[in-house]
């Protein structure tokens, strides 16, 4: 299951970036980027019927990638306008805006909302610190030490490592 999974992703994947890549037709920004976001949709929910919705996830990141390569390339010619990198800095752009605006908060409000408290949390909450700490601790150091090798001076690689640090504990408390 697990290599049909893969393969599956990367064929869907590649569809979708081909799709993305009739510039001649997605010849405005907000039509490349709605395309993105709505084929993506359609690739996730096409994996998930066919039970393989790991394959959605990859079908994604490979149609983001296949685009990329497409759209500077001028791939297919016949429905592409031509070569244009324009295209993969407008369409990022645009996705990330939206990440930061919408989709983020919406996530870990969904996320938030499928915690149930009542299922015995209170016996499990001193390994959720635990996990926390033991991330802090090894997160903070990590980060440090990741940048050893710049410009930096101590105190602005110490504000890196604890300014990182969020990222980890996020991910601890969903555990």
């Amino acid at each position: 299951h697990g290599p049909l999974t893969i393969i599956i992703g990367i064929i869907l994947g590649i569809l979708g970036g081909l799709i993305l890549s009739i510039t001649k037709i997605l010849d405005q920004q907000w039509k490349r980027t709605s395309m993105a976001l709505g084929i993506s949709l359609v690739l996730m929910l096409v994996a998930k019927n066919l039970h393989y919705s790991g394959s959605g996830a990859m079908a994604a990141i490979v149609m983001g990638a296949s685009s990329s390569a497409f759209w500077k390339k001028g791939y297919p010619a016949i429905v592409a306008k031509g070569a244009e990198n324009k295209f993969v800095h407008e369409t990022k752009n645009c996705v990330s805006l939206m990440w930061n605006i919408l989709f983020q908060p919406l996530l870990f409000g969904v996320i938030g909302t499928e915690l149930d408290f009542s299922l015995g949390f209170h016996s499990s909450l001193p390994k959720c610190f635990l996990v926390i700490l033991i991330g802090i601790c090894t997160r903070v150091p990590a980060a440090f030490l990741a940048t050893s090798q710049t410009v930096l001076t101590p105190k602005e690689r110490l504000f890196i490592a604890l300014a990182w640090m969020p990222k980890a504990t996020v991910q601890a408390a969903l555990c």
